[in-house]
């Protein structure tokens, strides 16, 4: 892609979810023209309500990008080399590169082959086995109390309830996951857990801040937090997640309010609940290799346990665990991570140097 946009110009995603606007991102950096192309009325549909998706669609547009929204790709023009799209309107658009982010679709046939039920994926009860019995299955391809996981996260926590299932250990068995997200592009703060869609059940604490572009909504079902999207300022996302997490009482988030510290939440959080979603890694995973190895920097943790390795969501609950377990030994100032080896600038002192000398 770095190297087609180096003779091409125009490029054309489809699929506005996370990994869509985050490739459009990356193609507009590689100074092409994007056209992102979207089924639904309105971006990241998935994860954000109408509101924070249409604030997000405005931001983006002032990004340089531009929208299709609630158009159907029907056909890919050109005949060796991409032309453009065709959408089941009849309206075309011209392109160089067609990108595609549309999801995923769990791959059951083995599954089918061997008789093992299936509907979207396949069939898995509490402790992920099928109803084939001992045969058990787990990520992408499975499918618990009707809902498909594309993410890595809920494969390690089925995974922990598999192997003790496999072991013959007394464990939790599997309930589901808290789904969670948070959108990686430079200037846009977005955040998503939960349920996020009101019913007679689920209600919302909603602020919405037009001159500061910031949008919250907290989800309430039954009394408790069940959900959260937040976009321009996310700096409760950690806070909420873990209040999602562990089914809290709405009293728990108005009570703490501002005064909940970052540190103060990863105190509340338990050993086995996991901090680093892409890797699956634990608080205790975390704790147990400062303390085994002397660790005292978030690049030193990232090291052993690979904690904020993949896409540094996680990095501020990991320095607040390290300051934490240190306690008085724990050095800010030895926080700071540099963008490479060269320098001792950190990504967002680099960003703003270049925007001090442009």
């Amino acid at each position: 892609m770095i190297e087609y946009s180096k003779s091409n110009k125009k490029a054309a995603v489809i699929g506005g979810g996370l990994l869509g606007l985050e490739a459009a991102r990356g193609l507009l950096n590689l100074g092409m023209q994007v056209d992102v192309i979207h089924l639904s009325e309105y971006l990241m549909d998935r994860q954000l309500d109408p509101a924070a998706g249409k604030m997000l669609q405005r931001e983006l547009e002032s990004q340089g990008m531009n929208f299709y929204l609630g158009k159907q790709t029907q056909e890919v023009l050109g005949e060796i080399d991409v032309k453009g799209l065709r959408f089941s309107d009849g309206e075309e658009i011209s392109a160089d590169l067609v990108v595609m982010a549309v999801g995923i679709k769990p791959n059951v046939a083995m599954a089918q082959n061997s008789g093992i039920p299936v509907n979207r994926g396949i069939i898995v009860n509490d402790y992920l086995e099928t109803r084939i019995p001992n045969i058990f299955a787990v990520g992408e391809c499975a499918e618990h109390r009707e809902m498909v996981y594309g993410l890595v996260a809920p494969l390690y926590e089925q995974g922990k309830v598999l192997a003790k299932r496999i072991c013959g250990l007394e464990g939790k068995t599997y309930e589901g996951s808290v789904l969670s997200t948070k959108l990686k592009i430079s200037g846009v703060d977005v955040f998503s857990a939960g349920e996020i869609f009101e019913d007679e059940q689920a209600k919302s604490i909603k602020e919405f801040n037009e001159w500061n572009g910031t949008y919250k909504k907290v989800m309430i079902r039954n009394g408790k937090i069940s959900g959260a999207v937040l976009f321009g300022d996310t700096k409760e996302s950690n806070t909420l997640l873990s209040l999602i997490n562990k089914n809290a009482d709405v009293s728990e988030y108005l009570n703490a309010g501002a005064s909940e510290t970052s540190v103060s939440l990863v105190t509340s959080m338990s050993h086995e609940e996991i901090i680093c979603g892409c890797n699956g890694v634990t608080k205790g995973d975390i704790v147990t290799a400062i303390e085994s190895n002397g660790l005292t920097s978030i690049e030193e943790v990232k090291g052993c346990t690979s904690a904020s390795r993949s896409c540094g969501g996680c990095k501020p609950l990991v320095g607040d665990i390290l300051e934490l377990t240190l306690g008085a030994d724990f050095n800010k100032s030895n926080q700071k991570e540099s963008i490479c080896t060269c320098t001792t600038l950190s990504r967002d002192e680099v960003v703003a140097e270049i925007r001090e000398k442009t």
